[in-house]
C-alpha cells in the first residue's frame, strides 16, 4: 500500500510536493492505455462501428470537453479530490479525467443513437454543447489570447507542410492524417510556448517523465520531436492499406493523445492558471 501511495496516490494528493508523473505510474498508465485501446477497437468492431471521418469528427468535441474540464480543476473551480461513500477519488485530473471523458463519450453516443436523424451528427452536436459548458465557466479567466495565436502557428505550418508535401508526391490526403499531425504538433507547441515563455503571472514545467527529459535539453527540441513523431507515424501507416480500419483507428488515437493535452495546455495558458 505504501508503494501505491508513493507512486500513484501522493502525486495526485500533493501536487506541491510530488511531480504528477514518475517512471512507475508512467509505465503503468501507458500499459493500461494500450490495453484499453485494444479493447476499444475490438468493441468497435464487435458492434460494427467503422472508424471513419464522421466518427472522428463526432469524437473531437468530447475531447475538447475533457480538456476544458481539466482546466476548470486547474483554475480551482472543481476540486482535485472527491470523496464518494468514503472512497477517495480524483476524477478531474489525470488519469481519472480520461475515464470520465470516455464515460461521457459512451453516454453521449448512446443518447445520440436514440435521437432521430444521423446519430454521428447528433453525437457531434451533443459533444459541442457539452464542451461549451466548461469553456463558458472559464470566461472570467480568459486573458492571454496572444499566446493562443503563438501556439497555433506551429500546427498550422505543419499542416500546410503536409498538404504541400503530399500534393507534390501525388498522394491523396485524408482527415485522419491531418488530425494526427495537427494534434501532436499542437501539444508540442503549447508545451514549448508555455515552458519557454510562460505568462506574466505563471510559469510552467513539463509534467511527463519522457517529455521532461527532452525539455531539460531544450523546449524547442520537444516541439521538434513531436513534429517528427507526427510525420513518422503518418508515413509509416501510409504504407498500410489506405482503407484499413486499424490504420484509421491508430491515427485517431494519435490525434486524441495530441489534442487532449494540447488543448488543455492551450486553455490553461490562455487562462493563466
Amino acid at each position: 500500500m505504501g508503494f501505491v501511495e508513493e507512486h500513484f496516490l501522493n502525486p495526485m494528493r500533493y501536487p506541491e510536493a510530488y511531480a504528477p508523473y514518475n517512471w512507475v505510474n508512467t509505465l503503468v498508465y501507458a500499459g493500461l492505455a494500450v490495453v484499453a485501446a485494444c479493447a476499444l477497437y475490438k468493441l468497435l468492431k464487435h458492434y460494427g462501428f467503422n472508424p471513419d471521418e464522421k466518427l472522428a469528427k463526432a469524437v473531437l468535441p468530447f475531447v475538447l470537453f475533457g480538456s476544458a474540464l481539466r482546466v476548470i480543476t486547474d483554475a480551482g473551480i472543481l476540486p482535485r479530490t472527491v470523496y464518494l461513500a468514503g472512497v477517495e477519488l480524483h476524477p478531474f485530473i489525470s488519469p481519472g479525467i480520461y475515464f470520465v471523458t470516455f464515460a461521457v463519450i459512451l453516454a453521449g453516443f448512446g443518447v445520440a443513437r436514440l435521437l432521430k436523424g444521423d446519430w454521428l451528427r447528433n453525437a457531434f452536436g451533443l459533444g459541442a454543447v457539452l464542451a461549451i459548458i466548461p469553456l463558458a465557466a472559464l470566461l472570467p479567466f480568459y486573458e492571454h489570447f496572444g499566446h493562443a495565436v503563438a501556439i497555433s502557428v506551429a500546427p498550422l505550418i505543419a499542416l500546410a507542410a503536409y498538404e504541400f508535401a503530399w500534393k507534390k508526391r501525388g498522394i491523396k490526403k485524408d482527415l485522419f492524417e491531418r488530425l494526427a499531425i495537427f494534434g501532436q504538433v499542437l501539444d508540442g507547441s503549447a508545451s514549448f510556448i508555455g515552458i519557454q515563455f510562460g505568462t506574466p503571472a505563471q510559469s510552467y514545467f513539463e509534467q511527463h517523465v519522457v517529455g521532461g527529459a527532452i525539455m531539460s535539453a531544450s523546449p524547442a527540441l520537444f516541439l521538434l520531436v513531436k513534429l517528427a513523431f507526427a510525420f513518422a507515424v503518418v508515413e509509416l501507416l501510409r504504407r498500410e492499406d489506405k482503407d484499413s480500419q486499424e490504420r484509421r483507428f491508430i491515427l485517431l488515437l494519435v490525434a486524441i493523445f495530441g489534442f487532449a493535452p494540447g488543448l488543455r495546455d492551450l486553455l490553461r495558458i490562455v487562462c493563466g492558471v
